[in-house]
């Protein structure tokens, strides 16, 4: 469940600037039921957001946009956990607080676009981070709930049960993800508006580490997109276009790298005179390894997408 508010103002003739803020409520439910056991963690994990974005125009030409976010959640996770300790035992139970979590992160989003004529260029740049710490509960005092290692350390040691097989125990950690991608692009229309031809290019990284294991991986990669769009009358929209580039999983290891191609087609029909429209999309992508691959390892997918449309 979310929920914000915004206000937006003109700074200038040629800026307009906004602010805002959500507020959202992530419930996390998860339970296990074996044969001999049953395992439930509860969390409600909140979420502040804050955003501010800025649009303005340089000239007759030059559109540019910038939009910066960040949310933050401090939340707590409680458990409840029960196991058959053997027939004539007692079950093994317990239930309390096991980890707190702390997470935040921003983004960053700004395009920018020349505009004269038949002819559009743009460009853009983004950036994100996100940061996430779990820490292990421990009691504090005699009213605080159990922890889930302390509880963890109970059952281990208790005499006369049978061999069991227990969960990990919630150690600290932090984990850090930093990405930032690069487009650029442009477009032509056709004369008399018969269509739009177009082509762009995509780089992307991306790095992420744990505080106790280390670095990476670091995933690489990037597209060169193009297609175009013909009106073959009034009603009838036709479209076709390419994609290739190279994604990378890991950079810092070797034989992870693939190579796609994507052939897409479709047609967009809205009848003269209608509100309604219909817009359908197919694309087939080809995928190989981008390396020695004695297998010689490839794969296909295909989507197919439908859009629906009525203006009122």
């Amino acid at each position: 469940l979310r929920g914000g508010v915004g206000f937006s103002m003109r700074v200038t003739k040629d800026i307009k600037a906004a602010v805002g803020y959500d507020r959202a409520g992530v419930k996390v439910r998860s339970t296990l039921e074996g044969l001999r056991s049953t395992s439930k963690v509860d969390e409600d994990r909140p979420f502040g957001i804050g955003q501010a974005s800025l649009i303005g125009r340089l000239g007759r030409h030059l559109e540019w946009g910038a939009d910066g976010r960040a949310w933050r959640s401090q939340s707590e996770e409680f458990y409840f956990w029960s196991i058959s300790a053997g027939p004539t035992q007692g079950p093994l139970s317990g239930t309390g607080k096991r980890l707190d979590r702390d997470e935040k992160g921003t983004s960053l989003r700004t395009r920018v676009r020349w505009l004269n004529g038949p002819l559009e260029l743009g460009a853009a740049f983004g950036t994100r981070f996100r940061r996430a710490i779990v820490t292990p509960w421990y009691p504090q005092g005699a009213g605080d709930p159990s922890g889930f290692n302390g509880f963890l350390g109970e059952i281990g040691s208790r005499l006369g049960a049978d061999t069991l097989m227990l969960p990990e125990r919630v150690t600290h950690s932090q984990i850090e993800e930093r990405s930032y991608e690069f487009s650029g692009g442009g477009t032509w229309q056709l004369p008399g508006r018969r269509g739009v031809l177009g082509a762009e290019v995509h780089r992307s990284r991306g790095r992420s580490g744990q505080l106790a294991i280390g670095g990476g991986p670091e995933p690489t990669g990037w597209e060169i997109r193009a297609g175009g769009e013909y009106r073959c009358n009034a009603t009838f929209l036709a479209r076709a276009g390419w994609n290739y580039g190279v994604r990378d999983r890991d950079d810092l290891t070797a034989d992870d790298a693939y190579r796609s191609a994507i052939a897409t087609t479709g047609f967009g029909y809205q009848p003269a005179g209608s509100r309604c429209s219909v817009d359908l999309g197919y694309a087939h992508e080809w995928v190989r390894a981008d390396f020695v691959d004695l297998a010689r390892s490839r794969g296909s997918h295909q989507h197919l997408a439908l859009q629906m449309r009525w203006q009122f």
